[in-house]
């Protein structure tokens, strides 16, 4: 199964309206705090940008929330298992 990475900081409202969006379609993902240094120097090493938050899923890196990018990009992956 591909597992989906969403890095998020604390109080990040964008971070929040990216969960609640995984969320709402019942898509399954591991959440990295940023503000531990192991998965900080992870979603840097992926995608090189300290803008959260990071969704990482399977060879697609998104970078802060666009509603629109979000359903474009798992639209692209609906009916495949990109969660756990």
């Amino acid at each position: 199964m591909q597992e989906l990475i969403l890095y998020t900081m604390p109080m990040c409202p964008y971070c929040f309206k990216a969960k609640q969006f995984l969320k709402q379609r019942g898509i399954a993902y591991k959440e990295r705090k940023i503000l531990n240094p192991l998965a900080f120097r992870e979603m840097k090493k992926i995608s090189n940008s300290m803008r959260v938050p990071i969704v990482k899923v399977k060879d697609r890196v998104l970078t802060g929330f666009s509603h629109a990018e979000y359903e474009e990009v798992f639209a692209l992956y609906q009916g495949e298992n990109v969660h756990e």
